[in-house]
């Protein structure tokens, strides 16, 4: 089942607005399935491995937003009743978790880029009540600029880079005329918004859905509402604690499902974005 789009894209209006501290709304499109295998092509956005995310900016700082829902209870149990009559039918016994169509679990992630205004970044997982805080130097990504290429995304004309970011190689299009350094997720540091980025196997695909203008919200507020959630238990002063409790936590699932080695980078290759901070 495809995703729609939920708002008007309204980019066109973007240099008209004034240079203050105006919120500015992007959404994206989040398409992440490590399994995919095919390069050429964009892996379908369905209700199990895609979702929508929401970058929060003004011209200092970014609060990045992404938000899954699980299926309902109803949901779950209508397709368990006909998985089983097609067992019963096949004479098979076992269903297979894995072929579910939908999400079991919530997904709640926050990214927060104050770097601009020379504070540091931190990001948290609410789904795991996990988190910590970013060094700005460990964010800034080598961006290669391929002017030859450009296409038009949404009416703006866009550049495309390619840069390298903790073990995996990203293509991003910006929009020059947008002048922001920001982008989708922990993607950001070009001369102008990213509209579309992805991973270049396609594993991890952000596209753009809309734009909007917060003209009475300010962006202090957004990050305080996020803030005000974190229990300081969960956080940890620095990203390499929080990793280190993220790896023990993944250790810990392997020994209660019976695994015989510990978690690896190869397995988390499998289902994380995040690879360089592992070695």
């Amino acid at each position: 089942m495809r995703l729609q789009s939920v708002f008007i894209v309204a980019l066109f209006i973007i240099q008209c607005m004034p240079a203050r501290a105006q919120v500015t709304h992007v959404r994206y499109l989040v398409v992440e399935d490590w399994r995919w295998k095919d390069s050429a092509h964009f892996p379908e956005a369905t209700k199990k491995n895609a979702w929508y995310a929401d970058l929060y900016f003004d011209a200092s700082a970014s609060l990045y937003v992404e938000r899954a829902e699980p299926a309902s209870e109803e949901e779950q149990m209508r397709w368990m009743s006909e998985k089983m009559e097609q067992a019963q039918e096949e004479g098979t016994a076992l269903i297979n978790p894995n072929e579910m169509p939908f999400r079991l679990n919530p997904w709640e992630y926050y990214f927060y880029n104050a770097c601009a205004s020379g504070k540091q970044a931190w990001e948290w997982v609410a789904s795991r009540s996990m988190g910590g805080n970013e060094a700005c130097e460990s964010l800034q990504i080598r961006w290669v600029v391929q002017p030859a290429e450009q296409r038009v995304i949404s009416g703006v004309a866009c550049k495309k880079a390619v840069g390298r970011f903790r073990g995996r190689q990203y293509v991003a299009w910006y929009a020059p005329s947008i002048p922001y350094a920001h982008g989708p997720w922990k993607l950001n540091g070009l001369p102008g918004l990213i509209l579309e980025a992805y991973e270049e196997n396609k594993k991890l695909v952000f596209r753009l859905v809309g734009v909007e203008y917060l003209q009475q919200k300010r962006l202090e507020d957004e990050v305080e509402q996020v803030r005000r959630q974190i229990k300081p238990s969960s956080y940890y002063a620095s990203r390499h604690d929080y990793l280190k409790a993220q790896i023990e936590e993944e250790n810990r699932k392997q020994r209660m499902r019976g695994a015989a080695s510990p978690f690896s980078l190869q397995q988390a290759a499998k289902k994380w974005r995040e690879l360089d901070a592992w070695r």
